[in-house]
């Protein structure tokens, strides 16, 4: 596993301590991940750029009860913990009424890493805040078709919206599936939850089955669960 995965975990680990018996901060039924995410979360390496979603955990002083919330990256909500970017980092900026509410003490050249990290002296901790995975595919996809993959690496289309006589929609099925002609897909795992595709990652990587190009992600045979493949078009190197 890279460092920066380690780091990743252990944050993931500091964060969900203490939440027996509290609502789960990673929350299952908030929005899916941006393409920017998936990419991050898909290339292995070190973000190059920031997540959509993050959450923080603000360590209570002398073991008093754990503080935790939600940090968005649209600049259009109002909140009073911030992360703006800066350079490869995020700067860290908090209303007073929020510093004091917690008892903290964060500088003027607070920072952590797009991945996340500690601020505050250790006290506030930051993560992505994503749970719910979301599909990742290449850029020549046919446009008019949803794509799914079984448990063997056969692409599965559907038509979306077919309109037309039948034998409009099946030259436009014809087409869609021109687009996969001598197109080899390797299927490296499946999961159902970000977490679970962190791990999925780290593991392949750690096996040297994996440096993250030519990666996707698609539904396993239109399910809730997702499976991450590997998929090269012939002529490509």
């Amino acid at each position: 596993m890279k460092p920066g995965s380690l780091v990743f975990s252990i944050i993931i680990g500091a964060l969900l301590i203490g939440c027996a018996g509290n609502e789960m901060m990673l929350d299952q039924s908030g929005p899916p991940p941006a393409a920017s995410d998936m990419f991050n979360i898909l290339g292995n390496n070190e973000p190059s750029q920031p997540y959509s979603r993050y959450i923080y955990k603000i360590v209570g002083k002398d073991g008093g009860q754990p503080a935790s919330g939600v940090i968005s990256m649209s600049p259009l909500i109002e909140q009073d913990l911030r992360l703006v970017v800066a350079g490869s980092k995020l700067k860290v900026i908090a209303d007073q009424s929020f510093i004091s509410s917690h008892d903290l003490q964060i500088g003027a050249s607070e920072e952590v890493p797009f991945r996340g990290g500690y601020s505050a002296g250790g006290r506030l901790a930051i993560m992505p805040g994503l749970f719910r995975p979301a599909e990742f595919q290449p850029q020549w996809f046919p446009w008019n078709a949803v794509i799914s993959v079984d448990s063997k690496c056969n692409f599965l289309i559907k038509l979306k919206n077919p309109q037309g006589t039948e034998v409009q929609k099946l030259v436009a099925f014809i087409d869609a599936r021109t687009k996969f002609d001598r197109t080899h897909c390797e299927f490296l795992g499946t999961f159902q939850n970000i977490l679970q595709l962190e791990q999925l990652v780290a593991d392949l990587v750690k096996q040297g089955e994996y440096n993250g190009r030519r990666s996707y992600v698609l539904r396993l045979n239109w399910s809730d669960t997702f499976a991450l493949i590997k998929i090269i078009r012939e002529g490509e190197k």
